[in-house]
């Protein structure tokens, strides 16, 4: 994967684009820290921007997260697209590394995984698995019965 490394001369103000990876000030219980996001959108006009948060290995918690490897960062990390955040642009400290497509892409079509299973999960999910009541509970006979694995093969 192939990474190039924003120059820290001040030059980055104009407009972060999609893919940049930055450092960004958050809140954790009271004390200010910085860590590492992606943006998914340019900072524009919008008063915050859509990022992903990326982590050390250590925090792996669903297999929504794809590994980066980058010299420019202190330690592989994890990018989590389990969640979105939304990041006001003042909160961003300095741009690190833009990423090539690839990642980017990546990420994207992971977070449409991860919607698709939400949705099936909110919407199509039999509730509560109760027993099979006879006379009374609905068969489907026309072949669509499915779950989110093949809902998300879909997408």
């Amino acid at each position: 994967m192939q990474h190039r490394v924003i120059p820290q001369d001040g030059a980055w103000t104009d407009k972060l684009k999609a893919g940049t990876i930055v450092l960004a000030r958050f809140n954790n219980n009271g004390r200010q820290r910085l860590r590492p996001v992606m943006l998914l959108e340019e900072i524009g006009s919008q008063s915050e921007v859509p990022c992903l948060l990326i982590t050390t290995t250590r925090y792996r918690r669903s297999g929504f997260t794809l590994d980066i490897d980058n010299p420019s960062l202190p330690t592989k990390g994890i990018l989590h697209c389990e969640r979105t955040y939304f990041l006001a642009p003042h909160r961003i400290e300095r741009p690190l590394v833009r990423p090539d497509a690839d990642l980017l892409e990546k990420a994207l079509r992971l977070q449409c995984r991860v919607k698709t299973h939400r949705y099936y999960r909110l919407v199509h999910q039999p509730a509560g698995q109760k027993p099979f009541r006879a006379g009374r509970d609905r068969i489907p006979y026309g072949g669509r019965v499915y779950n989110h694995e093949e809902m998300t093969n879909l997408v």
